[in-house]
């Protein structure tokens, strides 16, 4: 059946109704179903390529292919920011793009010191935040419990006073 060729292919029943219009494949017809000689199936299959499509087209790359890339990228622009160089010379030699260019000038002018420490800075700032949120809900949680403590108070007292009178 049809429906059996364009799975075993990972193919639409379309591209199996292809195959037999062109001439790839002969189904014969038995009470209204359409059926495909297994053998004739076997030998198309180590004929068949499948299309190059996006998906297994795409080659796997080493993940860290890239940074070692970008690594060589930014270590020659760097150089050649430090002979003088302007950011289009960069561009036409590295063959980078300008944004990566761009971004790689403005971290040349940052003083690697001064951006480790505003980095530092900026965590210490989350963790006194963090800390004051944390001291904030116990101070919220500790006032509950002087609520509730004043309650219970109250009522026991309310209770004595309806025993009294």
């Amino acid at each position: 059946m049809r429906g059996q060729v364009a799975r075993r292919f990972k193919v639409s029943q379309a591209t199996v109704i292809a195959w037999e219009n062109t001439g790839k494949l002969h189904p014969t017809v038995e009470d209204g179903h359409i059926w495909h000689d297994p053998a004739e199936v076997d030998a198309f299959a180590r004929t068949w390529k499948p299309p190059r499509t996006y998906h297994n087209a795409r080659r796997k790359e080493p993940a860290n292919k890239w940074s070692k890339e970008r690594g060589r990228i930014a270590a020659t622009v760097f150089s050649m920011l430090r002979d003088g160089a302007d950011l289009r010379s960069i561009v036409i030699a590295t063959k980078a793009e300008p944004g990566l260019v761009r971004e790689l000038w403005r971290e040349y002018q940052t003083d690697f010191e001064r951006a480790a420490r505003e980095q530092r800075e900026r965590e210490e700032q989350r963790i006194a935040e963090r800390v004051e949120r944390e001291t904030r809900k116990e101070r919220q949680r500790e006032e509950w419990c002087r609520f509730q403590e004043k309650m219970a108070r109250l009522r026991g007292q309310q209770k004595s006073h309806s025993k009294n009178e």
